[in-house]
């Protein structure tokens, strides 16, 4: 079913990243600004009609920004399952929707860190000083916050990496 998905994908774009079985990161960017709505509308009801799967589309400049217009198509009633965050208005709605807990990159200690000075919304934290984050969060906490403001740092990849071991477990009953 995960590679009906990807060829249906595959339909509206070349290029297809497979993040995980059940997502994916898709160039669009060969379509008009203009036709990214109908074109993600597109895409959620041809993967329904050929799988079966509701699926939520979203779509942004960066990796990051999808992940969280993902998660706001799909948490959001009025989006339907998809939010295309074109202008810099709907980016920041986005921001502030998004709790900084539930922001894609930002683990359990950064979140309570960043919430005890107060910053709440992946937002607050687009908003903070990069200077800070930097010093704070290393280089994958800028990367994110680049993200969050529209600048790509994550390299999109269409060949998976190659597995560099395989482990095998063994266990025991009682």
């Amino acid at each position: 079913m995960s590679r009906r998905v990807m060829d249906t994908l595959k339909r509206f774009s070349p290029r297809v990243e497979e993040y995980s079985i059940d997502e994916s990161f898709v160039d669009l960017s060969h379509y008009k600004p203009c036709e990214l709505d109908d074109i993600s509308k597109a895409i959620k009801n041809t993967v329904f009609k050929h799988t079966g799967f509701p699926v939520g589309v979203g779509v942004a400049k960066t990796k990051s920004l999808s992940k969280l217009a993902n998660r706001y198509a799909k948490k959001v009633a009025k989006n339907r399952g998809v939010f295309v965050c074109d202008t810099e208005e709907r980016r920041c709605a986005l921001l502030k929707y998004i709790q900084i807990k539930d922001t894609w990159g930002i683990g359990k200690q950064h979140a309570r860190r960043l919430q005890n000075i107060g910053k709440h919304t992946a937002f607050d934290f687009a908003e903070m000083p990069v200077a800070w984050v930097r010093k704070h969060m290393t280089v994958i906490g800028e990367r994110l916050w680049r993200e969050l403001n529209n600048v790509n740092c994550l390299e999109f990849t269409t060949k998976p990496d190659h597995k560099k071991g395989i482990g095998t477990a063994k266990s025991f009953g009682h």
